[in-house]
């Protein structure tokens, strides 16, 4: 098959191709570019087109400063090679990255860093290295964000070109995003972030702060990581709004396919699942709101358009597991859980809707376990999709096979983020009962908080033969019926002689704007599972690298 890239429609002028407003381009000077030299050369030729006729202003962009470059060198400027030299601190060079490793408590990561930086005994220099990485690095990025918005004022009406490899953060919070954002709207300032290859991997932890921004404006993003991607930047001119955005992708015939296919179970194909840290008593009565209620209505609505837009689209996950067992010592007779192991996966992940059965087929297509990649041959998705067909029995077959990959003796093969917006569905919402539990103002919008208890039988979620009837809450945008976070609880109904649940569960999503999409993406999945007195299962999943994966022959899904 042919290797399509990356396409991105966006608005960088006006209908006919014609200058809606001056054209600013801000090159980030001081960013970590990854490949300096190609980067440069595919910058020039991009700006040659967006330019042609040299009339563009010009801003270098550090964490100094937002400075104007003179039109007699804006030429040469814009031809510069720019090349960062990582700090070191007493000796020690670690990246972002790292840092934001070694804080969360990754051992691993340390000890790499002190084997690679000084071989041992400091560990001390190594710690006071990370939280001087992490302060500088969060301050460039704040600062840079910063000064876009102070610069807004003058630039009203502009169309903004930012040329940048990233601005690190761990949340929109520490680089004080929020503050950046009002401004470039009040001043209607058009921009859009062309993201060229950066040194510092986006990844786990890791977030792109000039991505956020794009995302929360809206604003156009498109990346500069190849050749091939300088004419499909060179097309964003002419389109008319940044919801128009679009991205597709393939891989060539041959490569892994970057995607994996997996099933939600619905009430045809029952799932297995153990969860913990639910509380077995049950909720207070609750009163279903009319079956006309408004916000419901518009998240039914919503969640169908979700349904028809999110299909087909791959995106990366970073899975993280711990298991605990319940263990007494006797030399004390204490008894308390203790951690029994760590696993840490990286998938592609690859969604489709099935009309017909109503409910979702994912697939994890496991490419690394605890940094080890798996072989290619292993990877039995990339053959079927190179097939171009595939049957939802094999979808599901592979969504078994993968699951082996998580530890612990709890089963889980319904671990999917968009689980709970089966319950807002017109097929499953008669299911449960519905109780508006208030509503609060939260950047901007009015969200409603939703309880909800399932009712019908047999349960989307099953143990082996056991009902797992689900409660659990949704955030809801009131004005669009967006879904802004959900979390579901569940746990086996109590056998006789039983005091508290065999099993139980929690799994809680947020969702976040994405420039590709209308609608919003999951961002992150926090899960607990427990076995009464004998297991937990505690796991959190963090998304990213989100694109649609067509083929040049769409993929076939037959029964």
């Amino acid at each position: 098959m042919r290797l399509l890239v990356l396409a991105l429609a966006a608005a960088l002028s006006g209908q006919g191709g014609r200058p809606a407003g001056p054209l600013i381009v801000v090159i980030d000077g001081d960013s970590a570019v990854a490949a300096p030299e190609d980067t440069a050369r595919r910058r020039v030729a991009l700006l040659e087109q967006l330019d042609p006729g040299a009339v563009a202003k010009y801003y270098e962009l550090t964490a100094s400063g937002i400075h104007p470059v003179a039109p007699t060198d804006a030429a040469s400027f814009r031809r510069t090679v720019f090349t960062v030299t990582p700090p070191s601190y007493s000796g020690v060079k670690v990246t972002f990255s790292e840092s934001t490793e070694i804080l969360r408590g990754n051992e691993a990561v340390r000890e790499a860093v002190i084997a690679r930086e000084c071989s041992s005994g400091c560990g001390g220099r190594v710690r006071a290295a990370v939280e001087a990485e992490v302060k500088r690095t969060e301050g460039e990025s704040a600062r840079k964000l910063q000064h876009l918005a102070a610069q807004a004022t003058s630039w009203r009406g502009a169309r903004v070109v930012l040329v940048t490899s990233g601005w690190p953060t761990r949340d929109e919070a520490r680089v004080r995003l929020d503050r950046a954002l009002a401004p470039l709207r009040e001043h209607a300032v058009s921009l859009t972030v062309v993201h060229v290859p950066s040194r510092e991997p986006y990844r786990g932890l890791v977030r792109d702060a000039s991505e956020s921004l794009a995302a929360r404006l809206p604003a156009r993003y498109a990346t500069l990581a190849g050749d091939a991607d300088v004419s499909a930047a060179a097309t964003l001119v002419g389109v008319a709004s940044p919801a128009q955005t679009t991205a597709a992708i393939t891989t060539s015939a041959g490569a892994s396919a970057s995607f994996a296919l997996g099933a939600t179970p619905g009430p045809e194909s029952p799932a297995q699942a153990v969860g913990p840290s639910t509380s077995p008593a049950a909720d207070p009565p609750v009163a279903a709101p009319a079956n006309d209620d408004a916000t419901l209505r518009r998240a039914a609505a919503y969640v169908a358009r979700f349904e028809r837009t999110f299909t087909e689209v791959v995106w990366h996950e970073r899975y993280e597991q711990e298991v605990r067992v319940w263990q007494r010592f006797s030399s004390s007779g204490e008894t308390r859980w203790n951690l029994d192991g760590r696993r840490t996966l990286e998938s592609e992940l690859y969604f489709a809707w099935l009309p017909k059965d109503g409910t979702w087929i994912a697939v994890r297509d496991v490419m690394a376990v605890d940094g080890k990649a798996r072989p290619a041959g292993d990877r039995r998705l990339a053959a079927l999709a190179a097939r171009g067909s595939v049957s939802v029995l094999e979808l599901r077959e592979l969504a078994r096979e993968n699951g082996r990959f998580n530890i612990g003796t709890i089963v889980r093969t319904f671990n999917e983020p968009t689980l709970a917006l089966l319950f807002l569905t017109e097929r499953h919402r008669a299911r449960v009962a519905w109780s508006r539990k208030g509503q609060r103002r939260a950047d901007g919008r009015v969200v409603a908080t939703y309880a909800f208890t399932e009712q019908g039988r047999p349960t989307l979620i099953r143990s082996g033969d056991r009902d797992m009837p689900v409660r659990g809450t949704f955030d809801l945008d009131s004005a669009t019926g967006e879904v802004l976070a959900s979390t579901i609880e569940l746990s086996e109904p109590l056998a006789i002689g039983e005091a508290l649940p065999t099993l139980t569960g929690r799994m809680a999503v947020d969702y976040r704007p994405h420039v590709a999409f209308d609608v919003l993406v999951p961002g992150e999945m926090r899960e607990s599972y427990s076995a009464h007195r004998s297991e937990e299962v505690t796991a959190t999943a963090i998304y990213s690298d989100f694109r649609r994966f067509w083929t040049t022959a769409r993929l076939i899904l037959t029964p």
